[in-house]
């Protein structure tokens, strides 16, 4: 299971800087957060689909955050205030939030999917320094991309397992089933435990202090203008949502 890994062909967006991928991502998640309207986020993902497509990342990796804006609709749609409609107590306005959210979630989660897919972790890492984010941060982040992959290898050992005895039978009730998921669940937990214990000793003993010895180099002319660009690009983007609403 490759979390941070689902680029599968060689693509232009590759030779980008990955100071310029990150600052363009960031500019643009903000920009959709700030969206008032549906349309420029609808049209963001589209676009951000097609990427997707070009650069060769699967598809099936949109399914689970797209599970998630479902279940986040059907709530916002049913608890929001307004006028219902019809005999329904599904209201115009909940309606209206749920499909922004809902749009907002996958064009979010499209931009972070290229960005993943099209930046080595080193270039990743990189970035965050060089934006001058706190060492704490790159640090947990550097072994958060090290070992997710590892927990979840893990996690599917353990619900392999768990099937090996008939824990997720069609014989099974549900409830016996969710025991079952909170086993697992519990399981990993304390094997996360272990080995973060188990790393930060390993890494005491052999004299780590920090992440200073990442320096990044000097940026181009062009990756500035770039930069730049994307930022203003951002801008545009929630000036011409403001115009819509």
């Amino acid at each position: 299971m490759e979390v941070f890994s689902v680029a599968v062909k060689e693509n232009r967006l590759q030779r980008l800087d990955g100071r310029v991928k990150l600052v363009s991502t960031m500019a643009l998640l903000i920009a959709i957060v700030s969206m008032r309207e549906p349309y420029i986020p609808l049209t963001l993902f589209l676009i951000n689909l097609s990427l997707l497509v070009y650069v060769g990342v699967p598809v099936r990796k949109l399914l689970y955050p797209f599970y998630i804006s479902i279940v986040v609709f059907m709530v916002l749609a049913f608890t929001t205030r307004g006028k219902p409609i019809g005999v329904f107590t599904v209201t115009k306005e909940g309606l209206k939030l749920a499909s922004l959210v809902m749009v907002k979630v996958l064009a979010c989660t499209s931009v972070l999917l290229i960005l993943i897919a099209t930046t080595p972790i080193h270039e990743m890492i990189t970035a965050l320094c060089w934006i001058r984010l706190p060492k704490v941060v790159v640090d947990l982040t550097v072994l958060m991309m090290r070992y997710v992959d590892t927990l979840a290898e893990e996690l599917q050992t353990l619900i392999h397992a768990l099937k090996m005895k008939n824990a997720f039978s069609k014989f099974v009730s549900w409830r016996k089933k969710v025991y079952n998921m909170g086993i697992a669940s519990g399981a990993l937990i304390i094997k996360s435990i272990d080995r973060a214990s188990r790393v930060y000793m390993a890494m005491t003993l052999r004299g780590y202090g920090g992440s200073d010895i990442i320096k990044p180099e000097g940026i181009e002319l062009k990756d500035s203008l770039m930069i730049l660009a994307s930022v203003a690009f951002g801008i545009i983007l929630i000036l011409l949502d403001g115009v819509i609403s």
